[in-house]
């Protein structure tokens, strides 16, 4: 197994990984070409997962660190205006479904959370849908509490923090 950061060179491979997991019933909001693109751009990141023999995307998991005055910073309800600069979200988090249970998710996650805290990130959020009990109890591993259910793109989401 290789973890490392992606560039705009995977940006295919993760579309074609998020319509698969689409395509097999998966209980997340998919992200346009436009808004991955923008992972490679200013505090955003994104890390993926290959398997060593060959350059096969396994999974990835796409950050943000938003600005205080973004209209997408989750932290906004929670947060006294002077900490949402120190705010992380996870956007998503995709593993193929056939190397879904051999800790590839948890290798992601844990690298990613390395990455908030050496940018001095204190609040990590995530949203995820209250039926994916897989990614729930992934991010509730972590300590991840749910502090509030929302809709949200017209569906419940349960948000957590860290």
């Amino acid at each position: 197994m290789i973890l490392k950061k992606l560039s705009d060179l995977y940006l295919e491979d993760m579309l074609a990984l998020q319509r698969h997991c689409i395509d097999a019933g998966g209980l997340f909001i998919p992200t346009s070409k436009e808004g991955y693109n923008r992972s490679f751009m200013y505090q955003n990141f994104c890390y993926g997962i290959f398997c060593e023999e060959s350059t096969k995307l396994l999974g990835f998991c796409n950050c943000s660190i938003p600005t205080r005055k973004s209209k997408n910073n989750i932290g906004v309800k929670w947060l006294d205006p002077e900490e949402l600069d120190f705010v992380g979200q996870v956007n998503t988090i995709l593993v193929h479904l056939e190397y879904r249970g051999k800790g590839y998710g948890k290798q992601l996650i844990s690298t990613v959370l390395e990455e908030f805290r050496n940018r001095g990130m204190k609040y990590i959020y995530v949203t995820i849908s209250p039926q994916n009990k897989v990614s729930l109890g992934l991010f509730q591993s972590f300590e991840f509490r749910i502090v509030e259910k929302r809709e949200y793109h017209d569906t419940d989401r349960y948000i957590l923090q860290l």
